[in-house]
């Protein structure tokens, strides 16, 4: 049975899935996951609360299926409305219907998406650079040029981007339509970050990636926060790679996966660890709803079985 520390939250259930999926993408209420199985080519629509599956759909008729339609990314507008996939080839689909809403006119191979809160602006990472574009028009809106080794977030409010910049590998803030840069993040420290998150109310953003955490306040880009792999023996293991983090709805505890195969939990204030959700297999990633009720864990058994563990708060 699954062992948690923490007891906000209880282990609800196991899904083993049949094929394995290359993408994936928790809703935003947490109700629904999308996966995409690269060895079929097919979306699938699963309800998170039963575990099974609600749709599916091809990414392209069989006629055109090859290799070069296998997709790298998925998301869900916050809405609930819309699935955007990027690949070769960046489209929208109805959501609920599995219908194609929109091709847009995009070059390169994308390998990252990510959303604004507000459902209208879509940011791309991939091959062509870092893509702005208007969600409701298909429009680009702005292109950033260079090579990216982080991954973009927008802003809670809809109105900033954080990011790398490609030609000095700063960490810098800009305004999402118009583009001024804004702010710099202090990042001293030899973290490398990979990942960003913010928190829910958009007053912090961390930093995931090797070697440890950084957190700063996203008003004046101090590093408020760093914790590091080489002052935190016990958890050296685990901090050698974190892949995703994730902030409690509260806003005081972060949770991240890492290269232990558990879910580590800590403190904002002082950079210590509060607590640990152990699952049934090792966790590889994570995902939360919004209002952090539901999180969710990926990983795999021992068969190489590809897995996905729910958890529920009391």
């Amino acid at each position: 049975m699954t062992e948690y520390i923490p007891k906000f939250f209880k282990y609800q259930s196991t899904f083993y899935l049949n094929s394995s999926f290359t993408s994936k993408t928790l809703s935003y209420d947490g109700k629904i996951l999308v996966t995409y199985q690269s060895e079929d080519f097919t979306i699938q629509v699963w309800d998170m609360q039963s575990g099974q599956l609600i749709n599916s759909w091809l990414t392209e008729s069989s006629k055109a299926i090859n290799l070069t339609k296998s997709l790298n990314a998925v998301a869900i507008t916050p809405n609930g409305k819309t699935l955007l996939t990027g690949g070769n080839i960046l489209k929208a689909w109805d959501l609920a219907t599995g219908k194609q809403i929109r091709i847009f006119r995009s070059s390169g191979w994308i390998f990252y998406i990510n959303i604004s809160t507000d459902s209208q602006i879509l940011l791309t990472q991939g091959s062509a650079g870092t893509i702005i574009w208007n969600l409701q028009s298909g429009k680009k809106i702005r292109r950033y040029l260079g090579t990216y080794t982080v991954m973009w977030v927008i802003s809670p409010n809809s109105k900033t981007v954080v990011g790398e910049d490609g030609f000095d590998d700063k960490i810098k803030v800009w305004d999402l339509i118009t583009g001024k840069e804004l702010l710099i993040l202090d990042n001293h420290g030899a973290i490398a970050v990979r990942k960003l998150s913010f928190s829910q109310d958009g007053k912090l953003v961390a930093g995931s990636g090797y070697d440890g955490i950084k957190i700063w306040d996203f008003e004046t880009g101090e590093q408020i926060q760093r914790v590091d792999k080489f002052k935190n023996v016990p958890f050296h293991e685990h901090l050698d790679h974190v892949g995703n983090l994730i902030f409690n709805f509260n806003n005081q505890t972060l949770f991240s996966s890492g290269s232990d195969g558990l879910i580590q939990i800590w403190d904002i204030g002082n950079g210590k660890n509060v607590g640990k959700i152990k699952g049934e297999n090792d966790i590889i990633d994570i995902a939360m709803s919004n209002d952090s009720q539901i999180l969710v864990g990926f990983g795999r058994n021992a068969q190489n079985q590809q897995t996905i563990e729910v958890w529920k708060t009391d």
